[in-house]
């Protein structure tokens, strides 16, 4: 029997579904921070750098307001609304994905790593809609957490810039 893209998919997520919520967390994150840091190794920095008045400004922005701008658009909107009108849950997750990383145009490479990271949240999101466990909130705060990391290992290895 030949299964589509869609039912192997379903067969994944079913699966991860039967992990502990946070083992499901642990193991995105890591994941998530894992390719990440990865593809910033591999790359040359980013031109574009976002300007703050002050470190508060900028742990709120980047820990706070992005995170939950950016589940509000790219897991709950974009995911919730593709399901609702192409039925599949793959294809949903693909579209948040590839639009989560074209709005993080700072580098060719950073687009590829946030594609994969929007995979990584987007996937976490449909997994706990499963579970009927909190995703939009437990994905904002995922995604914060890796942001406040991030803005820790820039201050602490590119303060210099």
């Amino acid at each position: 029997m030949n299964l589509t893209i869609e039912d192997k998919f379903t067969k994944v997520v079913t699966r991860l579904a039967k992990l502990s919520i946070p083992k499901l967390l642990i193991y995105s994150f890591v994941l998530n921070s894992v390719i990440m840091i990865s593809f910033s190794l591999l790359s040359k920095p980013a031109d574009f750098r976002l300007e703050f008045s002050s470190i508060g400004e900028k742990i709120f922005v980047v820990v706070i307001f992005g995170p939950l701008f950016e589940t509000t658009i790219f897991q709950y909107m974009i995911i919730e609304y593709a399901k609702k009108y192409l039925h599949s849950f793959f294809a949903a997750l693909l579209i948040s994905a590839i639009v989560f990383g074209l709005c993080h145009y700072y580098s060719f490479n950073y687009i590829i790593a946030t594609s994969i990271s929007g995979l990584i949240m987007g996937g976490l999101y449909i997994i706990l809609k499963m579970k009927d466990s909190y995703a939009f909130l437990l994905v904002f705060m995922l995604h914060s957490a890796y942001n406040l990391l991030t803005l820790i290992l820039n201050m602490i290895f590119f303060s210099h810039r």
